[in-house]
């Protein structure tokens, strides 16, 4: 397995691995509710980090809710954070 896979940078929340939250990522989050969609890690235990907006260990549409609610209201921002944190088995996908 490649370094930049061991431990990369992910922001919580943001599923296309653009380096920034919006509206995207939120439409992004239904998706997989829906259809498979392309996770940015290796394992499921690593996309559930990035996809667990709301902090409930779990997946589901409440996440996309509060990331709109995030974006467009003023609501709590993702439960992980705003920064990007180490997740193992995923690329680098922040700023350095």
């Amino acid at each position: 397995m490649p370094d930049s896979l061991s431990s990369g940078g992910q922001r919580p929340g943001n599923l296309n691995s653009d380096r920034r939250i919006n509206v995207t990522d939120a439409l992004l989050l239904v998706t997989p509710l829906t259809r498979p969609l392309q996770l940015p890690c290796m394992t499921a235990a690593a996309n559930t980090q990035i996809l667990d907006v709301n902090g409930d260990d779990g997946f589901d549409l409440t996440d996309a809710v509060h990331l709109l609610n995030f974006l467009f209201l003023g609501g709590s921002a993702p439960a992980s954070g705003r920064e990007c944190v180490r997740i193992e088995s995923c690329p680098d996908a922040c700023d350095s």
